[in-house]
This record gives structure tokens, C-alpha cells and sequence, in this order.
């Protein structure tokens, strides 16, 4: 969620166990072009991402769920990330922007952070999965 009307958009990338991420579209990212992937184990629904809430003109939130993740060989290290949309712009300046991470149902990580305007991204966090190990990002793109 963010604190000023605008279209921020939640990103979930794939680990590269599962094939090629892409940062704004393709198969390899979660988001509100490609809302439910078949990622993983092909044809089996509860180791794909869904983006459940889609918040385009308020302050949100979005959310992406996998219910069952996948493990080896398909496990890893998947990533998250913020993108300020630019076509629908509401909202011009720094946006305070917050993601919950939780794994297993659990609140496991709040991250907050300023957007700093349109058409730009914010590498938020990875997380590995099975061990559920979460790495801040602090904005940058492959983050270790």
C-alpha cells in the first residue's frame, strides 16, 4: 500500500530455477499483465502466483499469493518489486510506499520506502524458498 493516490504496481519474479525473469513482462513476472502464471510444475495451479488485488486509481494495496511454492527443483529465490505506473498518474511526487512480506500466513517482513515518480521501480526484496530466507533489496535490481 502507498500513502498517495496513484497506480503502483506489486511485481513477483520467478527464480531462475523456473526459466528466464523479465522485469516488466513475459513469463517470468506476476503483475497486472499476467496475473496468474503456470510457473513451475506445468498445469498445477497452487504452485503459480496470483495477483488477488489490483489497486489502480487509490493507495492499495495489491497483493500476490502462491499458495503452495514449489520445491526442487523448481525452489529458489524469487523477487519482489514496486513499479510506479506512469499512464495513470494521479499522483507526481515521492510516494511512501510499504510492503508486508508473509510466508506460511505469517506477517514476516514490512518494508517501507519512497517511490520517487513515475515509470520507475524499487527492488523491494528477495526470498528463497523452502528455507523462507528474505534479503532487502534497498532498491536495487538483483539484489544479493
Amino acid at each position: 500500500f502507498w500513502a498517495n493516490p496513484d497506480d503502483m504496481d506489486l511485481h513477483l519474479l520467478r527464480p531462475p530455477s523456473q526459466g528466464t525473469a523479465t522485469a516488466h513482462s513475459g513469463p517470468g513476472d506476476c503483475y497486472y499483465g499476467n496475473t496468474n502464471p503456470d510457473w513451475a510444475v506445468t498445469g498445477v495451479g497452487s504452485d503459480d502466483p496470483s495477483l488477488d488485488l489490483d489497486d489502480i486509481p487509490g493507495t492499495g494495496p495489491e497483493n500476490i499469493n502462491i499458495m503452495a511454492p514449489a520445491n526442487a527443483p523448481y525452489d529458489g529465490w524469487y523477487q519482489v518489486f514496486v513499479h510506479d505506473y506512469p499512464f495513470t498518474a494521479e499522483y507526481y511526487g515521492a510516494n511512501d510506499v510499504t510492503v508486508n512480506i508473509y510466508l506460511n500466513g505469517l506477517l514476516t517482513q514490512t518494508y517501507n520506502f519512497l517511490m520517487s515518480g513515475e515509470d520507475t521501480d524499487y527492488y523491494v526484496a528477495k526470498i528463497e524458498w523452502p528455507s523462507g530466507q528474505i534479503v532487502a533489496c534497498n532498491g536495487l535490481a538483483g539484489c544479493p
